[in-house]
């Protein structure tokens, strides 16, 4: 967007600068819902020696982040092969869909 202008009475509002700050802001809201879904997925994890739950990892991408987790058994995991005593079936998704956008 080029330098556009408007001038009022109450003052001028410069939409450049506004898209820019708009642009910031969303890119803001986007960096912290991937890492506030990060610290939701890690105490969710099933426990047993601590492995899957450090092998979450937030890396931010040319466009947003991306979040993963390369342990082996991370998928059978979330198909509910824990032993623990409430096993849950694609917890992962549940706390994805769980983790509410902060503005």
């Amino acid at each position: 967007m080029t330098g556009i202008t408007i001038r009022s009475r109450s003052g001028s509002f410069n939409a450049a600068s506004a898209s820019t700050r708009i642009n910031k802001n969303i890119e803001a809201a986007v960096d912290r819902l991937g890492k506030d879904i990060l610290k939701n997925l890690r105490p969710a994890t099933p426990y047993k020696d601590g492995g899957a739950r450090r092998g979450w990892k937030f890396k931010n991408a040319k466009y947003g982040w991306k979040i993963r987790n390369r342990v082996e058994y991370i998928g059978a995991l979330n198909e509910g092969s824990s032993s623990q005593s409430n096993p849950r079936r694609n917890w992962v998704q549940s706390t994805i869909k769980g983790t509410d956008l902060k503005l």
